[in-house]
Formats: structure tokens, C-alpha cells, sequence
């Protein structure tokens, strides 16, 4: 059948390409690579280089491990490997970070808070779509450019029905070294998350929904509604408002409250009158 992709997003070659500095993953690569180390140009050394490969070549599709959003040492080559001199004639050591990166350390931080930021929440279903759902075979494979080789699919083949040998052996070392795709789960669609981003953007259909909302006094209307959504920046999403008479208010989003526009809000009991200058 065609495909899309030779290679797979996981692999035990794929694995142990991120962690190749750390043992005992470092005896599994080697022995994985008839005891030696890949080519200098293939190691993981740059961080910015793996990025730009997975963008261009259509050959690197590799997923991204959770160790590198949490285990600062697979960066560093504290065990000396030799691990060769690229095309430029510099030696690989450890891994470059971006420069942005004060340290490693600073890396994983930035690098789990954009994994657990709102864009990537709001977003998460397609990537459920592509790897457990709808979009893992068939046309909407195809349509989403995510067709990998027919040995990679649960059920595609059985090396117990292949009769040679030889024939069977390789079809082995096939699904056992170049990745498998896990079994599908979905055949829909998978929903989105119900996010604050997702209240604010598709079920609020105007500001004088959330005003009617946010305003229990009529003497005083809401004349500012400004969200805040950065999970940094306070414990959980709020609606900061502000009324004709100076008072700002924090409006927390509670999910067992829900309005007539779908958002879910908490009045502050104590709010701030805005200070005259």
C-alpha cells in the first residue's frame, strides 16, 4: 500500500537517539548500531538543528520523548562518550540549546510550560486524531498526510503465516526495530477541550452577552471585561471587570455554574474601587 512515511514518529532507534548520553540507553544504541555510534551529523546535538530537520526532511518524523520535558541530564555528555566531529569540524558533545536557554534547567522549564500552555490544550485533539483516531488510517490518513508503512498498522501482517524464513525474519526485525502504530481507538473526531479559550472564542457571541452576565447592578454597568488567561500569571483563568463607578472585579470560572451564554463565572465578594488620582 503507499504511504506517506518510511520511517515512524517511535521507534527503539528513535528513543534511543535522545537519550544516547545516559546508560544504560547508551548500551542499547550501540547494540542496536552493531556496537558503535551513528554518524556525528545524526547525533541529537543541536536542539535548534532537530527542529529544523523535522520541519524539512520528510524522512524525520520523530516524537518527542517526555524526558525532554522534565530530565535535564540527557543534554549532557557527563560520561565523556566520543561521539564524533560534524561536517562543520566540531566535536559533539553536549546538546546546543537555543539561545533564549540560560541552562538546561531553564530549557525543560520553558519547554514543559509550553506543553502545558492554553494553544497547546486547545489544540491536543488533533494530535489525538492523528496518532490514536480518525486520522490514523484510511482517508483521512491520507488526507492528513499520515500514512506510514503497512508493517507499522496493527493487523496489516502476520510474520506466523510467512513461510520463508528469510522472508519472515526481516519482516520481524521490521516491526520490531522501525516503530509501530498503536491500535486505533477513535473513529470520530475527537472533541476538542473545553478550555477557557474555547468559552471565550466559540460561546460568547458578543461582549454584551458577558456584560449581562458580569453586571448585577444597573446603576453601575461593566464597562471593561478584560480575560486572563496566562496560568502563570494567577491560580486560574479570570474575567477582570471594570463598572462605571470604579469598582474592578475578579469573575472566576467555576464549571458547576453554568449561564445562559455559557460562561461560567464567580463574582469576587470583595471588590476594589479604582483609587482617584
Amino acid at each position: 500500500p503507499p504511504f506517506h512515511y518510511g520511517t515512524h514518529y517511535s521507534s527503539p532507534g528513535f528513543v534511543l537517539m535522545w537519550l544516547l548520553r545516559l546508560e544504560p540507553y547508551t548500551s542499547m544504541f550501540l547494540k542496536l548500531q552493531s556496537g558503535k555510534f551513528d554518524h556525528p551529523c545524526r547525533v541529537f546535538s543541536c536542539v535548534a538543528q532537530a527542529w529544523d530537520n523535522c520541519q524539512r526532511d520528510m524522512a524525520d518524523v520523530k516524537e518527542l520523548i517526555p524526558e525532554l520535558f522534565y530530565l535535564p541530564e540527557l543534554f549532557v555528555n557527563d560520561n565523556c562518550y566520543e561521539l564524533g566531529v560534524d561536517d562543520e569540524g566540531k566535536s559533539v558533545n553536549t546538546v546546543q540549546l537555543p539561545p533564549w536557554a540560560k541552562d538546561h534547567h531553564h530549557f525543560l522549564q520553558v519547554h514543559r510550560e509550553a506543553l502545558e500552555s492554553e494553544y497547546v490544550s486547545s489544540n491536543l485533539h488533533k494530535w489525538i486524531d492523528l496518532i490514536f483516531g480518525v486520522s490514523q488510517r484510511g482517508e483521512q490518513a491520507e488526507a492528513a498526510i499520515n500514512s506510514f508503512y503497512y508493517t507499522t498498522y496493527e493487523g496489516m501482517c502476520d510474520p506466523s503465516q510467512v513461510e520463508d524464513p528469510v522472508i519472515k525474519e526481516a519482516l520481524e526485525e521490521q516491526i520490531r526495530s522501525f516503530g509501530q502504530t498503536p491500535p486505533q481507538l477513535l473513529t470520530t473526531p475527537h472533541p476538542a477541550r473545553n478550555s477557557i479559550q474555547h468559552v471565550l472564542n466559540a460561546n460568547i457571541k458578543n461582549l454584551n452577552g458577558i456584560v449581562s452576565v458580569l453586571n448585577p447592578v444597573k446603576d453601575h454597568p461593566v464597562t471593561l471585561v478584560k480575560p486572563l488567561l496566562h496560568p502563570s500569571l494567577h491560580a486560574s483563568p479570570v474575567l477582570f471587570t471594570v463598572s462605571a463607578n470604579q469598582t474592578i472585579t475578579t469573575n472566576k470560572f467555576v464549571p458547576s455554574i453554568q449561564s445562559a451564554y455559557q460562561v461560567f463565572v464567580e463574582s469576587d465578594p470583595a471588590p476594589r474601587h479604582v483609587k482617584d488620582p
